[in-house]
């Protein structure tokens, strides 16, 4: 009863805002290139709502967005940075059908998992569908289209990159926004955005130093997780070593430091995380010619050549050789995710 008395507060301030002349939306994906794309578009944008959503739930949170914006007409809403997965597109060009009528819709993506028919249903329920499949980073595009006259839009970029000259500042925000992605289950959207915010005006609060130590505290426990466990690590058939991460019963870690640290000790080209729940997530190492591109035509999953992420979904065949072998049937899964990389990859 609580959680549904906050949520209907939540839904009605949301309203109050809108209605109180914030007509711009901005839907991001919920890391690092999704953090700084929402940064600059904010310098353009000071007033606008942000949204924090993942390619398996982007139709859940254009959702919400209708339920809470009911009263708009004539805003402006931006999608950043999340390729909605295949087996949930559907529900998504539903949900930006109701949102027509209320919003220009502007969805700037580097992602290239899509079919031509995903492609083609996309743009005929948005305003505008803007992609760059080259960009290594979705802020990089939105920094060309919206940022280019803004020289503090380019130090926002350059923490994305790792290109700061100055790494007192890198380091503050870093791991204020990891902080704030992790932190506090319940109020971690409020923090998010908070962090965000702020680090658009560039101004630090008691916030953004509460979720600064946190970040710190998180970037260590990654650190020993990396010293103290072992990791299988295994090569494809083209001679890529790549290392599995078991992440299921692990709380909270450093992923960018997780990916970066672990690459560099097995140098493997990419990883293979399993994470909570059984979704699975590949991610570049030092292979700067990884492409996981290739897998989007086998799994209805979602992103671009340096990231994969695909939520498992097991089959009746699965089901079946999982009682035979005495498994799980999303243990039968994972492993013929695993053949399928070995042998594509």
């Amino acid at each position: 009863m609580d959680e549904h008395n906050e949520s209907k507060e939540k839904a009605s301030k949301i309203e109050i805002l809108c209605e109180g002349g914030i007509h711009v939306n901005i839907c991001t994906h919920n890391d690092l290139d999704g953090y700084i794309s929402a940064a600059i578009l904010l310098r353009k944008y000071p007033n606008a709502y942000i949204y924090f959503s993942e390619p398996n739930r982007l139709h859940e949170t254009l959702n919400s967005l209708t339920e809470s914006c009911r009263n708009i007409k004539n805003g402006k809403l931006f999608i950043l940075d999340i390729s909605a997965q295949n087996q949930t597109i559907n529900m998504v060009i539903r949900e930006l059908k109701k949102l027509r009528n209320k919003f220009k819709i502007v969805w700037v993506d580097h992602h290239a998992t899509w079919s031509l028919n995903i492609m083609r249903a996309i743009k005929e329920n948005v305003d505008e569908l803007i992609l760059n499949m080259r960009a290594r980073y979705n802020a990089e595009i939105v920094y060309g289209l919206y940022g280019m006259e803004d020289e503090y839009s380019l130090n926002l970029l350059n923490l994305l990159m790792g290109r700061s000259e100055d790494k007192e500042w890198d380091n503050y925000w870093r791991r204020a926004l990891e902080g704030a992605k992790t932190h506090d289950r319940v109020n971690r959207t409020t923090y998010r955005r908070c962090v965000v915010q702020k680090l658009a005006l560039n101004e630090k609060s008691e916030e953004t130093n509460k979720m600064y130590f946190e970040g710190v505290k998180i970037a260590e426990e990654t650190m020993k997780y990396i010293k103290d466990k072992p990791h299988m690590v295994m090569t494809t058939r083209r001679g890529r070593r790549f290392v599995i991460v078991d992440l299921r019963k692990v709380h909270t870690l450093n992923y960018d430091i997780l990916r970066r640290e672990i690459a560099k000790k097995h140098s493997a080209s990419f990883l293979l995380l399993i994470q909570k729940g059984g979704d699975l997530s590949l991610q570049r190492g030092v292979d700067s010619d990884i492409d996981f591109t290739a897998l989007s035509t086998k799994f209805n999953g979602g992103g671009h050549r340096y990231s994969y992420h695909i939520s498992v979904k097991t089959t009746l065949k699965d089901v079946l050789k999982a009682i035979v072998k005495f498994k799980m049937p999303k243990t039968i899964f994972i492993e013929n995710f695993i053949k399928t990389i070995i042998n594509e990859m």
